[in-house]
């Protein structure tokens, strides 16, 4: 096994040097994207949520849905929660849901119950990267997000079956100093992981197409990381297309994603199952983007 891991190694620095010139120049087209686009429209939501979800904020927006509270089987706690990573996106509601974990608020069933229904794209990049700048339509975008939230309640009405009754918190309510640095600093690392696994990701890709034909090349790049996806599907098809097919893509989060929940989770994610559901969410959203479809055009 260590010598077919040396073996491999060593073919993909030998790819890497010898592309390098390709490898260099999508660095930057990678680098400016995640810089102008993603870094704008993600940090400042992300540094909002993670102050917000140390309070009782959402548990006292979840008070008045305790219908909705019913339907998915959980408590106001464990909806509040839900709120909150929902809003955060992935990878940042996985740290919420590790924090979450840590100081035994909610058991390790429930956890894993939100990392594999939760994950969504934040309203921010929705709405500002896609809707406004890709498809020039900001209520295209907020019908993104909404037809994700949906799906992502849809998956978590499927696993009702496990209830979450999360523990209220307990730190005061109060919004302090430490707070604010440590979601800052955070948040901080959080954009800066997305970048790093974002530029990774589509560098693997690259070497990867050296091997597929040239009609699975783009392909490979839009579901290695759905950001960067979401981009070339909207320069690449009608707004028709593009739309369910963004939908498809955000439902199903990308490999870069799926790798980002799976190394920052404090629980051992199985990637197959966690792919599964990513499956049966993109499914969901394509199904609800085609029926809304007609009020967008």
């Amino acid at each position: 096994m260590n010598s077919i891991k040396k073996i491999l190694l060593i073919l993909f620095v030998i790819l890497f040097f010898s592309n390098a010139n390709a490898i260099s120049a999508l660095s930057k087209e990678i680098l400016a994207f995640w810089f102008e686009q993603l870094v704008p429209s993600m940090f400042v939501s992300i540094v909002l949520i993670q102050i917000l979800s140390g309070t009782s904020f959402f548990t006292d927006i979840a008070y008045g849905l305790k219908g909705l509270c019913k339907v998915l089987n959980v408590n106001q706690e464990g909806l509040g929660l839900i709120i909150s990573c929902l809003l955060a996106g992935c990878p940042a509601s996985v740290v919420l849901i590790n924090d979450a974990y840590q100081k035994q608020r909610i058991t390790e069933k429930m956890a894993y119950r939100l990392l594999y229904c939760t994950p969504i794209a934040t309203i921010s990049f929705l709405m500002m990267n896609v809707g406004t700048q890709m498809f020039h339509n900001i209520k295209a975008g907020l019908f993104l997000w909404l037809i994700q939230l949906i799906s992502s309640f849809g998956l978590l009405f499927l696993t009702s079956r496990t209830p979450i009754i999360a523990n209220p918190i307990t730190e005061k309510t109060q919004i302090k100093k430490h707070s604010v640095s440590s979601a800052l600093f955070q948040s901080g690392l959080i954009v800066f992981l997305i970048g790093g696994y974002l530029l990774m990701f589509q560098t693997l890709s690259l070497l990867i197409n050296l091997f597929l034909p040239s009609s699975l090349e783009n392909i490979m790049k839009i579901i290695s990381e759905f950001s960067y996806g979401c981009f070339l599907i909207s320069q690449q098809f009608n707004f028709s297309i593009a739309f369910v097919l963004i939908n498809a893509l955000c439902g199903f989060n990308g490999l870069c994603v799926h790798y980002q929940a799976i190394s920052i989770s404090e629980l051992k994610l199985p990637w197959v199952r966690y792919v599964g559901y990513r499956i049966v969410q993109s499914l969901i959203a394509s199904v609800i983007s085609i029926t809304v479809l007609p009020l967008l055009l």
